[in-house]
């Protein structure tokens, strides 16, 4: 199967026939998704990940609790205080504790939204953070590999899922190196564990 050709590198072709023929351009292409996907950092990233995300979620959950219980506590002081067999006394007092609980109400409520909303973003910063870890050490072994290779241009045929714009849009697949640089890696092809588990459950409720 053939892949597609970037535009960047058909500019560096024409650059190279410029420059004349002497001066050959030795290209290469890359499934970078799939180095990802199946590097090890990924698979103990995931982990790292959803022990963080449990923890966030459980951090949100108890705030959500109080947010609730404050409503129910605020809307209680409230049905209080206009209780009409009460004294003027009592009546001030039941409208000074419902305006009391309203107000925690309100700031557990907005604890709570802000407490989701940045637990959220933190999670996304962590795993775009371990992300770029991993790029950095695939990108560190294909500087090696292609210059032990003569390579001058690796070209990136996959990325998007991942953030990065794919600079191929066709290659043949004889400039593929994914395996090699998996090899150098010390990275199995193989699916990666959650591509492995829905294939499972897949496979489970067809039956």
């Amino acid at each position: 199967m053939k892949k597609p050709i970037t535009a960047l590198a058909l500019a560096a072709l024409a650059a190279t026939f410029a420059l004349g023929a002497s001066a050959e351009l030795k290209i290469a292409t890359l499934d970078l998704e799939k180095v990802v996907d199946l590097h090890p950092d990924t698979a103990r990233n995931r982990i790292d990940l959803k022990e963080m995300l449990d923890d966030y979620q459980s951090e949100v959950a108890r705030l959500e609790d109080a947010a609730i219980a404050a409503r129910k506590a605020a809307a209680s002081s409230i049905e209080e205080s206009r209780n009409p067999a009460l004294g003027e006394k009592a009546r001030k007092r039941a409208e000074e504790e419902a305006t009391k609980n309203i107000e925690i109400a309100r700031t557990a409520e907005r604890d709570f939204a802000e407490k989701r909303v940045q637990r959220q973003r933190d999670l996304n910063e962590q795993e775009a953070r371990m992300l770029r870890v991993t790029i950095r050490q695939i990108e560190t072994e294909v500087a090696k590999y292609a210059k032990e290779k003569g390579i001058s241009l690796v070209l990136p045929i996959t990325g998007s899922r991942i953030g990065i714009a794919p600079a191929a849009v066709w290659a043949d697949d004889a400039l593929d190196i994914t395996a090699d640089i998996m090899a150098a890696l010390g990275i199995e092809d193989k699916a990666p564990a959650d591509a492995e588990d829905k294939a499972s459950a897949s496979a489970k409720e067809d039956k």
